[in-house]
């Protein structure tokens, strides 16, 4: 047994299982939704600001979730102010350490760890 076996016997590498590209993509989101927690975002906010992070265009968000343009940019406005960015690009560089969910095939996705922090509600 190697001395790093016997420090971190839990990180041994074992099989693990290949996710179905579904099944991935569920399970992005699911994070995603997670890390976005803390910010005490709407559900709408939530689900727009994953939508981004998966690449989606404003004009495809407001076509899937038959809305307008305007009201995901003013959801999509709300969520920067709350989560503390100015712009998509300094959305999807704090949120960078996930995979995208067209990634084809992953066998582990890592947690990630966001170093923003919520912005205080109170204000």
């Amino acid at each position: 047994m190697s001395v790093i076996e016997r420090r971190f016997p839990f990180e041994k590498s074992s099989p693990q299982p290949q996710l179905s590209d579904e099944e991935l993509k569920r399970e992005v989101q699911r994070r995603r939704q997670q890390q976005l927690a803390p910010f005490g975002l709407t559900e709408r906010e939530t689900q727009i600001v994953v939508m981004l992070l998966d690449g989606q265009t404003m004009k495809g968000i407001a076509e899937e979730l038959f809305i307008t343009e305007r009201t995901v940019k003013f959801h999509s406005k709300n969520a920067y102010e709350k989560i503390g960015v100015a712009s998509k690009k300094e959305l999807m560089q704090a949120f960078s350490d996930l995979p995208s969910p067209d990634v084809k095939r992953c066998s582990q996705a890592q947690p990630s760890t966001l170093s923003l922090r919520p912005r205080n509600p109170a204000r």
